[in-house]
């Protein structure tokens, strides 16, 4: 976990200056997307999981400031925002709870114990979801970021696409996004106007519980544009 986890840092910043022969870039934002544990949230995960939930959380939580710290050292960049969402596997509930599911995450109190840890840097903001949207304006696109569990999948021709195209066209009556990124499927998808995160653990048996294709450990890496809006979208390939 800790290999993959700084391989995506340090590839993020290769990424980075290869964008860079192009054109400047300043502003950094790093999605934190939820799941960083396994919880407990099914019996079977007793068995399996090396480390209880608080266990891990702590230990998530110093990957990822291990994470930011090299990005603040070496991306060179006039401001970083951290944008967070809640998974559904740092619950401390039976069932997520729409209302009260940042009240009852683990995941929500490393992300504001991880903001509390850099509250002294002057070019680094947070923005800690408590809904399950988090909606950030990023040169000018309004960027929606969810965990991707209510995204509902269960096998079938087309794959996520069909499933995240109705999410996205439902939620975009109310409050129109330019663009979507979530995780949870353990798949990463390229659309022209969302993105599916892949997982660092890679393959599970979860990903195949919902027939999903083989991929590795897999993060994403964006360019966004003020003109023309996501003009890359890469997969950082962790192994």
């Amino acid at each position: 976990a800790e290999r993959l986890a700084m391989t995506v840092f340090d590839k993020a910043l290769m990424l980075l200056e290869d964008a860079r022969h192009l054109t400047p870039v300043d502003e950094l934002v790093v999605w934190l997307g939820g799941d960083f544990i396994s919880g407990r949230i099914h019996e079977e995960l007793i068995e399996t999981t090396q480390l209880a939930p608080l266990e891990a959380a702590m230990f998530a939580s110093d990957l990822i400031e291990r994470g930011l710290k090299t990005l603040q050292k070496h991306a060179a960049a006039k401001s970083i925002k951290i944008v967070t969402s809640n998974g559904n596997h740092g619950r401390t509930t039976a069932k997520m709870r729409h209302a009260t599911a940042a009240q009852n995450s683990y995941e929500f109190f490393m992300y504001k114990s991880l903001a509390r840890r850099f509250s002294d840097s002057k070019n680094m903001h947070w923005q800690i979801g408590e809904g399950y949207h988090n909606i950030l304006d990023i040169q000018g696109h309004r960027f929606r970021f969810h965990h991707g569990d209510s995204v509902k999948y269960n096998g079938g021709i087309g794959g996520l696409s069909v499933p995240m195209n109705k999410a996205v066209s439902a939620w975009n009556k109310s409050h129109k996004a330019y663009f979507d990124l979530c995780g949870h499927y353990h798949n990463w998808t390229p659309h022209w106007s969302w993105l599916i995160n892949g997982s660092l653990v890679g393959m599970s048996s979860f990903a195949v519980s919902i027939k999903a294709d083989y991929q590795p450990p897999v993060q994403s890496f964006l360019i966004v544009d003020r003109e023309r809006g996501v003009t890359r979208a890469l997969p950082i390939f962790c192994e």
